[in-house]
């Protein structure tokens, strides 16, 4: 399947609706199926086995066991540290508060994890924060125009303007302070679009900045 042409700059909403569609279309279909033990969990939080497999969905296969041990390390020094941490961010009352009370926890105080689990638990609410997403998003940023007031795309282009996540070489890490306009952003999509959050979460990732 051949991947979907650039945006121009005059995109509008159909165009936007109809690139972000075909690039989630590139995402494994069944990869997420691992997650499904997990998602939405009813006690209010997370535990350790739930941080063990949104580990092994998030990172290369060299790094899964490592990283678990991080987290089981910390849970069998910080009994019911996890449950409280993830409470705590599921019920935040904005994104910043979110990541910021996973901080504690091995490997969630990086935005990439962190907001991975927040994903998990809400789709509907959160999107997944990474590299390959924050290059999509400069992408995008940086192809569509400026539009009046009045535009469908207003919003979405002013939201988008004020994205300005730091490079690093050739990359734009995820940084804690980004994460809000990111939010912000994609919610702002969605919104124009009817896009759900996740097909917008798919389409930044598989598209990597193209």
């Amino acid at each position: 399947m051949p991947f979907p042409r650039p945006l121009s700059p005059e995109a509008d909403v159909s165009d936007l609706a109809s690139w972000l569609t075909e690039w989630s279309l590139f995402y494994p279909s069944d990869y997420d199926e691992k997650l499904l033990k997990v998602a939405r969990p009813p006690a209010g939080g997370f535990v350790l086995r739930d941080l063990k497999i949104i580990i092994g969905w998030k990172s290369e296969v060299r790094f899964v066991r490592s990283r678990q041990l991080q987290v089981q390390r910390y849970d069998a020094a910080h009994p019911g540290a996890i449950l409280r941490s993830t409470t705590a961010a599921l019920t935040a009352a904005g994104d910043a508060a979110a990541l910021q009370a996973l901080r504690g926890i091995p490997n969630f105080q990086r935005p990439a994890f962190g907001s991975a689990l927040l994903m998990v638990a809400d789709p509907d609410r959160w999107t997944t924060f990474d590299r390959m997403a924050n290059e999509s998003l400069v992408r995008l940023r940086d192809t569509l125009a400026v539009r009046r007031r009045g535009d469908p795309l207003h919003d979405v282009c002013r939201l988008l303007g004020a994205f300005r996540p730091n490079r690093v070489g050739n990359n734009y890490p995820a940084q804690a302070a980004d994460w809000p306009i990111y939010m912000e952003c994609c919610r702002a999509i969605s919104t124009v679009t009817w896009l759900s959050l996740r097909t917008i979460d798919r389409a930044l990732f598989e598209a990597r900045g193209r």
